[in-house]
């Protein structure tokens, strides 16, 4: 829901998928983002607020998860 909430979001913005594996000993939750999330990039700082959100909110939610990455089209942006 945080990510449909955000009035920086456009309807072509898209979220994928989500899923849970054990990378390097840590559950990591990987969030997969539609091509459009690209343009947030460009926005250093609203980009790393949007990705501080969805992380802090995935942890907060699933105490289980040690880590997040949200990937965009293929690019990775670990946090």
């Amino acid at each position: 829901e945080i990510i449909k909430d955000s009035p920086y979001i456009t309807k072509d913005m898209k979220f994928q998928s989500a899923y849970t594996l054990n990378m390097d000993d840590k559950n990591t939750t990987i969030v997969k983002l539609s091509s459009q999330f690209a343009g947030l990039k460009s926005d250093k700082v609203l980009f790393d607020g949007f990705s501080q959100a969805v992380t802090q909110t995935i942890m907060k939610n699933f105490p289980n998860v040690q880590a997040v990455v949200i990937q965009i089209d293929g690019e990775t942006t670990a946090q």
